[in-house]
């Protein structure tokens, strides 16, 4: 969550930047910067759910319910299926990468609530409170990295792309990491084991 989340955010704030520096080269123009940009915000807006899903399934093996991961996943697969054929031709690529992002978040919920329920209670309080404080973290990152990247103008060449995706990631790395130690007790921490 706690590494997620911001990754999620700036992928939101900086997906022209991103898309500008990865492809536009060669025969790939600006109108398709445009339009991957659009799909990497989309795609990214669950990169939370993408994160957490290993750590479910592995915790259904660990339990040695290896069944119900499948279940949820063959439900998803005809879900993201369904939003598909329904949402390609409104939003054309970004519809899939809607329906996948959706799906991924879906899968999340549902593999979540059945470890929570048929196996080890998880701690909803706790991992509630984590999200709340990488939520409020991460949205004081994505205005420090929207800041940031306005005082870079967008100029021709690799470098400029470079310094438009760079910069801002590293200072709003540094502002997630200083609204986190603000807030108090950090789970950074608790992840090494520490009190």
């Amino acid at each position: 969550m706690l590494a997620a989340v911001p990754c999620a955010v700036a992928l939101a704030v900086l997906p022209g930047p991103i898309a500008r520096l990865l492809y536009e080269h060669g025969q790939f123009t600006a109108e398709d910067v445009w339009r991957a940009a659009r799909m990497i915000a989309v795609y990214g807006s669950a990169v939370w759910a993408y994160c957490a899903l290993p750590v479910l399934v592995r915790g259904f093996y660990a339990m040695d319910d290896r069944m119900t991961p499948l279940r949820v996943a063959v439900s998803v697969v005809a879900l993201n299926l369904a939003l598909d054929l329904t949402l390609i031709w409104p939003l054309a690529e970004v519809g899939l990468a809607a329906s996948t992002a959706v799906s991924a978040m879906v899968q999340m919920a549902a593999l979540a609530l059945l470890f929570s329920k048929r196996h080890v209670q998880l701690e909803w309080r706790k991992l509630a409170v984590t999200a709340l404080r990488a939520v409020v973290a991460a949205a004081v990152m994505g205005v420090v990295c929207f800041a940031a990247l306005r005082w870079i103008p967008e100029r021709e060449g690799t470098w400029n792309a470079l310094m438009r995706v760079g910069v801002p990631m590293v200072v709003g790395a540094a502002a997630y990491v200083e609204i986190l130690a603000i807030m108090g007790r950090s789970e950074w921490r608790d992840l090494r084991g520490r009190e």
